[in-house]
């Protein structure tokens, strides 16, 4: 037998033409590259702020309910009490921060004071916002006494602008006189 031929010649293969050819791959540019991270980076942080805010939203949430049930857990009773506790401790510091104590200065003008000199009135004035002014009466031996009494006066820190008036000898022959000063308020301020 004779083997047969076919007259129509059909391949079993595909022929490769040009256009069929498969392409080279491009290169890509520094640019494209840098475009693309730029993208991605972009992409990831909206992502990020997106979840980071249910997050806020949910932890806000959480909080609240925390300090809903602390607030149903609180006594009213005893935070009232509290408070008028409260108010009553602001009264007494600032009445005792108020509060004169003149013995202090008592004890300091018996500090100062010459043998010298004796005082036979006084008279203390205290208003609020001011140093308290005191007008004293004295006697004394002589004039050089009183003067002395006066530099004491001046010299010390204590005494604000001590003013010593009214000098006349009494009819047993003592030198009588006023003393006009303000004081400092260390010395009567209860603190």
């Amino acid at each position: 037998m004779e083997p047969k031929f076919q007259n129509a010649f059909i391949p079993k293969k595909p022929i490769v033409t040009e256009k069929t050819a498969p392409r080279p791959r491009k290169q890509r540019s520094f640019f494209g590259v840098v475009v693309t991270l730029i993208f991605v980076a972009a992409l990831l942080s909206a992502v990020a702020v997106y979840g980071y805010k249910f997050y806020i939203k949910s932890d806000i949430s959480n909080k609240d309910v925390k300090l809903q049930e602390e607030i149903e857990s609180l006594e009213p009773d005893l935070i009232r009490e509290l408070a008028l506790a409260d108010a009553r401790l602001k009264v007494a510091g600032e009445a005792l921060s108020n509060h004169l104590v003149p013995s202090r200065f008592f004890e300091h003008l018996e500090d100062i004071t010459l043998q010298s000199i004796r005082f036979t009135e006084f008279s203390y004035v205290a208003r609020p916002g001011e140093s308290p002014t005191i007008v004293m009466s004295g006697i004394s031996d002589d004039y050089s006494s009183v003067a002395l009494q006066s530099d004491v006066f001046a010299e010390d820190e204590n005494f604000i602008n001590p003013v010593f008036s009214g000098l006349n000898l009494s009819e047993e022959g003592f030198v009588v006189f006023e003393v006009e000063v303000k004081i400092s308020s260390k010395l009567t301020s209860y603190k």
